[in-house]
């Protein structure tokens, strides 16, 4: 496969030595002849540094970074590669879809994105996986109709053409939590040409220390919703966008708005959940209605888990 693409494989890390090397083996496992994988690391002080340098293929470089979605950002203005793809430092990619990714590309001149779908699993101990989510939005191209897909992208599990990033830009740093749902919002609403492999591609990682986790804490639910709801809202003022891709944030706004509202009354804070419902209703005249079905839905749910 001398004529292969380059692949760059980007991971940003920051103090994960129990981890890293499981993502660096899960690169090679691939056996793709072509690999640049370049690690942005953020100056770990764990003995990351350490386990890198047992990998001398690697393209490193550490110092002080704004986060995960500039460790993206630095690692895709190094990239050589024809195609990139990203790995977080406590990931797995899913063996032998290197290959079946370049086939796409190489079939299919014209599309822009190869998406997969991904599992979210805990490993009680080394080797023993439980899958305890599955994003599967991308298994066919109807995935903007499903509420979930917005809230939940995935970037991972892609793969894209470097052109992508010189037409729609990097990740806006502006988003601590939403820069992946900014990014791939503005493939879709360009018009991004894609093919899906149908299959799952990536492996995230539910850990102490890792993001997915974190996320089910108040304080960072809160962040994230807000972030969601004005990414939202700013593509919902685009008159630009088309209606597939209008209906879908509108979709997802009611979603976001109905979800944190509740959860912001079950906590006990109404003036909060006020403003979300009056946030809510703003984009969406039957919102009132949708959240009395919502909320309906959700008391029946507990009382059936109850018994």
């Amino acid at each position: 496969m001398t004529d292969a693409p380059l692949i760059s494989i980007i991971t940003p890390c920051l103090n994960r030595a129990e981890l890293v090397g499981s993502a660096i083996e899960s690169v090679l496992r691939q056996g793709y002849p072509k690999i640049e994988h370049i690690i942005i690391d953020g100056g770990s002080t764990d003995g990351t540094l350490d386990v890198l340098r047992c990998y001398p293929q690697l393209s490193v470089s550490s110092e002080p970074d704004g986060g995960v979605y500039d460790g993206f950002n630095k690692g895709i203005d190094r990239a050589k590669g024809e195609i990139i793809g990203i790995l977080n430092s406590d990931d797995l990619y899913e063996p032998d879809v290197f290959d079946k990714a370049v086939k796409q590309f190489t079939d299919n001149p014209e599309i822009d994105a190869v998406l997969g779908m991904a599992d979210l699993f805990e490993e009680s101990v080394p080797g023993a996986r439980t899958v305890v989510a599955r994003y599967d939005f991308f298994k066919d191209e109807n995935f903007l109709s499903q509420p979930g897909t917005l809230s939940s992208p995935a970037i991972n599990a892609h793969f894209f053409r470097r052109r992508v990033f010189s037409r729609f830009g990097q990740f806006d740093l502006r988003y601590r939590l939403a820069a992946d749902i900014d990014f791939f919002l503005r493939l879709i609403a360009g018009g991004i040409r894609h093919t899906s492999l149908g299959q799952v591609t990536y492996h995230y990682r539910l850990h102490p220390g890792s993001l997915t986790l974190s996320g089910t804490d108040y304080i960072m639910r809160k962040e994230a919703a807000a972030e969601q709801l004005t990414l939202a809202e700013r593509f919902l003022g685009d008159q630009n966008l088309s209606l597939e891709v209008m209906n879908a944030c509108r979709k997802w706004h009611t979603k976001i708005s109905m979800d944190f509202a509740g959860h912001s009354l079950r906590r006990k804070h109404p003036v909060e959940a006020v403003a979300i419902m009056l946030r809510g209703a703003r984009h969406d005249l039957l919102w009132p209605l949708r959240f009395i079905g919502h909320t309906f839905s959700y008391v029946t749910d507990k009382e059936t888990d109850g018994r």
